[in-house]
């Protein structure tokens, strides 16, 4: 892990232009100092930008399991329709609160990105990914409103 990272850095990192990382600056989404006029991010402005900011922070064990699962798999998911993603991700929360409460060594994300695009990420052990995942495409299958790709 590093300590910091510049514009530059983090843009690459993200894989967005510096114009979009001093955009996000001043819309208020990312967070980060500015030391001897040039703007710094740290580890942790990183994280609150991509996963956001937690009411209860997390602990370094599990900020550090995240950032370092076995396996991390990526949903893209699409959808013109917002309450359609919206009722997507409530039915892949409430699953993974029946099925997988209590295990801490599971990771579950969900980002909406823009009004019609939103990830979905699960990191874990290869079990955990490889069941999940199953049930996630079952129900992605199953919709006819939601894509893995942008149109």
């Amino acid at each position: 892990m590093r300590d910091y990272y510049s514009v530059n850095e983090l843009a690459k990192q993200l894989g967005v232009t510096t114009r979009s990382i001093r955009n996000y600056l001043h819309e208020g989404k990312l967070k980060g100092t500015k030391v001897g006029g040039q703007w710094k991010f740290s580890e942790q402005d990183l994280y609150e930008f991509l996963y956001g900011s937690q009411e209860k922070p997390m602990s370094r064990s599990e900020n550090l399991f995240m950032l370092k699962a076995p396996i991390v798999m990526k949903f893209n998911l699409y959808c013109e329709k917002n309450e359609v993603l919206n009722q997507f991700r409530d039915d892949v929360i409430n699953y993974h609160l029946d099925v997988y409460a209590n295990q801490r060594d599971r990771l579950l994300q969900y980002n909406l990105l823009r009004e019609e695009h939103a990830e979905l990420l699960i990191g874990g052990n290869f079990r955990y990914i490889t069941n999940f995942s199953a049930w996630i495409n079952e129900q992605l299958m199953k919709q006819t409103d939601i894509s893995l790709s942008d149109k």
